[in-house]
């Protein structure tokens, strides 16, 4: 499980941010007032995650809290 990623956000589309947490970026779904609270200029942000596992596909959404 994934509870939470920090890191910059390299990029942020209609429904996901790609968030770089060093190595690795990850895709991230979000809903509308999660995608308004981030920016891409911030060094450094925090996303709290749910990882959602299905037999065809595993996505991460993200929340500005717990």
């Amino acid at each position: 499980m994934i509870f939470a990623l920090c890191g910059k956000i390299e990029y942020k589309g209609e429904r996901y941010i790609v968030i770089n947490t060093g190595a690795i970026s990850f895709k991230v779904f979000a809903t509308k007032t999660v995608l308004d609270s981030v920016t891409e200029n911030e060094p450094q942000s925090k996303i709290f995650t749910y990882l959602h596992v299905r037999e065809t596909a595993m996505e991460l959404y993200g929340f500005c809290t717990k």
